[in-house]
C-alpha cells in the first residue's frame, strides 16, 4: 500500500492511517521531492505531475514491487491517476480523497493561494490554526494528531525566527502557476481498468451517484472508521478477481498488465519485470518503431544507472521466450513489435 499526498503535507501525515492499516498491507508513505525528508529538485520548473509519476515508479522498482494498491490524496490523486493510467501494469487498486478527474482553475487558484504563501509560525496558536484548518475535511481531529502533524509538517528555522514548513517554496510556486488553468484528467480516468475507491465528505446522494456514474467503483464518506476502509479495500479485488482488465491480445500471444501474466497459446510465459515492461510499450504501440531511448524509458527510471547493453539483453530474454519475431530491428531507427510464437519460443 502507497500513501501520497498533497502539495504542501509530508509523508508523516500518513502515520496514523498506516498504523490502522498495517495489519492488513505493507504500507509505505511517500514524501514528493521537495516535501518532508525528499531532497529538493534542481529547478521550479522540474516540480510536475510527470517529475512526481516517475518518482512512484522509482519507488515501486526499489521496493522491487510488481504492483501496488495506491491512496492518493489531492496531488497524489492526480499522481496516481496519471501512473494507473499510464502504466496500469504497476496498479492494483486506486482509493481517491479530495479529488477528481477534472478541477477548473477558479478552484485550483483558490487552493494556490491557501498553499503557495510563505507561512512564518511564531506562536503555538497560530500554527494549530493553520493545520487545523488544512485538516478541516479530514473529519475529526484529535488534539494528539494535530500535535503530530504540526511536528513533522512544519521545522524551526533560525533565520525567520519561528517554524516553516518543510518544504521547498519553488514547489509551491510552481504548483501556484500551473493552477493558473484547469486541471483536466478526464483521459487518464477514462483509461483506468482497475478498481477505484472514493473518499469523500460530500454526502448528497447526488453527489454519490454522479461519483459512481463516472466510474467509480465504491464510495466511501469521511470521517470513516479505519477497519471499514480496509475492509472495503479487500471487498473490492474480491469483485475484481478472476475479471481480467486490460487484456491486450496479438496473434497467439495475449498479456494481462493488471495481471502481470503474458500468454503465448495459452500456456502462462515467465517475464522478469523488466521484460514485462518492454513487452508492455511494444504492444502500446503497434505499427510503431520506438527508438533505444523510448524503449529505455519505458523500462528503465531516469536516475537508474543503465549499462549500454542492457536493452539489448532485455531484447534477446524477450526473443528467447516469445519468439524471435516478436521484437523486429529496423536498422538505425530501433524496433517495433512483430508476430510472437516463430520456432525460437519454447
Amino acid at each position: 500500500m502507497i500513501c501520497v499526498g498533497g502539495i504542501a503535507n509530508t509523508a508523516r501525515r500518513w502515520d496514523y492511517l498506516a498504523l490502522g492499516l498495517c495489519e492488513d498491507f505493507h504500507v509505505v508513505c511517500l514524501d514528493w521531492p521537495g516535501r518532508g525528508m525528499s531532497g529538493w529538485m534542481p529547478t521550479q520548473g522540474d516540480y510536475t505531475i510527470e517529475t512526481n509519476v516517475e518518482a512512484m515508479i522509482q519507488l515501486l522498482d526499489y521496493l522491487d514491487c510488481p504492483r501496488a494498491s495506491i491512496i492518493g490524496s489531492s496531488l497524489g490523486g492526480s499522481v496516481s491517476m496519471a501512473l494507473a493510467a499510464r502504466r496500469p501494469d504497476l496498479v492494483e487498486r486506486l482509493v481517491l480523497n479530495d479529488i477528481g478527474p477534472y478541477m477548473p482553475a477558479e478552484r485550483r487558484r483558490r487552493r494556490a493561494e491557501a498553499v503557495a504563501r510563505h507561512y512564518v509560525f511564531r506562536r503555538p496558536a497560530d500554527l494549530f490554526r493553520r493545520l487545523g484548518a488544512s485538516a478541516k475535511n479530514e473529519g475529526p481531529v484529535t488534539e494528539d494528531e494535530l500535535l503530530h502533524n504540526t511536528f513533522f509538517q512544519t521545522k524551526w528555522s533560525d533565520g525567520h525566527g519561528g517554524r516553516i514548513y518543510r518544504h521547498d517554496p519553488r514547489a509551491l510556486q510552481a504548483y501556484a502557476e500551473e493552477a493558473q488553468e484547469s486541471l483536466d484528467q478526464r483521459q487518464d480516468w477514462a483509461r483506468l481498468e482497475l478498481p477505484v475507491l472514493v473518499l469523500t465528505a460530500r454526502d448528497a446522494v447526488s453527489d454519490r451517484v454522479t461519483g459512481l456514474q463516472a466510474g467509480a467503483d465504491d464510495y466511501l464518506l469521511k470521517p470513516f472508521d479505519l477497519r471499514e476502509l480496509a475492509a472495503r479495500l479487500h471487498t473490492l479485488m474480491r469483485r475484481m478477481s478472476g475479471r481480467s482488465v486490460n487484456l491486450i491480445e496479438h496473434g497467439r500471444l495475449s498479456y494481462d498488465p493488471s495481471r502481470c501474466e503474458a500468454r503465448l497459446d495459452g500456456r502462462l510465459v515467465d517475464l522478469s519485470r523488466r521484460e514485462q515492461a518492454l513487452l508492455q510499450a511494444l504492444l502500446n504501440n503497434q505499427g510503431r518503431v520506438l527508438s533505444s531511448e523510448q524503449l529505455k524509458d519505458a523500462v528503465y527510471g531516469f536516475a537508474d544507472d543503465v549499462e549500454s547493453n542492457a536493452l539489448n539483453v532485455h531484447i534477446h530474454h524477450l526473443r528467447r521466450k516469445l519468439g524471435s519475431g516478436i521484437v523486429e530491428t529496423v536498422r538505425g531507427l530501433g524496433y517495433r513489435l512483430g508476430l510472437a510464437g516463430d520456432e525460437d519460443a519454447p
